[in-house]
């Protein structure tokens, strides 16, 4: 339906212009656009509910259908009332979702309104009412719609991160045990056990543990 919905929204549209039918309706079986015909505006705004016949309830549906296609219904005008009312509710929210971006700016400006007050501000100006809390909920449902569309942009891999990729930057030095400077320091004095023990097993007369690069220490707790 969403192929050819511009050009049936015309044709329906001239249909309605000798002789106005209080309602409109695009389905293709599955999917059913339900149009209040003598509202205000572009064909495609009087618009006031959709309905998909496997997706949505059960329920939902056939209190749908009986309300818009019941002959009494329409003959009494409460379908027009509900009709009207629905979409009411679909212009306030397009009237908010053109006001947002606007009622950011307000906010940076004195007096430095926060935003749901804003929102209410540019909205009732607009001709429709709304609360704080319809204006809060609105604006945390924008958010929320705006993340799940916000792209994953890739990071480019330039030279230096490829290099990083490539070439892992080395481990920072470990700190050594308190026992092992206790232990070099008791092998400087000669006169210390640790010392003359050294000395004997290494059989060159001199301690050159302290200058050693081969040497590892290695702690049994580890």
């Amino acid at each position: 339906m969403s192929v050819c919905l511009k050009k049936t929204e015309t044709q329906l549209r001239d249909y309605n212009r000798n002789f106005t039918a209080m309602f409109s309706i695009i389905t293709d079986g599955r999917n059913w656009r339900f149009y209040f015909t003598p509202a205000a505006g572009e064909f495609a705004r009087k618009c006031f509910k959709t309905l998909d016949i496997v997706k949505d309830d059960l329920d939902i549906l056939e209190k749908l259908f009986l309300t818009f296609l019941s002959k009494g219904e329409i003959a009494s005008g409460k379908a027009q009332l509900e009709a009207e009312k629905y979409l009411g509710l679909s212009r306030l929210q397009l009237t908010m979702q053109e006001a947002l971006p606007k009622a950011r700016r307000l906010t940076q400006d004195p007096p430095f309104p926060n935003l749901p007050a804003a929102l209410m501000q540019l909205t009732m100006a607009a001709g429709h009412s709304v609360s704080a809390e319809e204006a809060a909920r609105f604006i945390e449902e924008s958010a929320g719609n705006e993340r799940k569309l916000e792209p994953v942009s890739a990071t480019p891999i330039t030279e230096d991160i490829e290099e990083h990729l490539v070439r892992r930057p080395a481990a920072p030095p470990v700190a050594e045990p308190p026992y092992i400077d206790i232990f070099r320091r008791q092998l400087r004095d000669p006169n210390n056990l640790p010392s003359k023990i050294w000395t004997t097993s290494n059989g060159s007369g001199q301690c050159d543990l302290l200058n050693s690069e081969k040497f590892v220490f290695v702690n049994s707790d580890a």
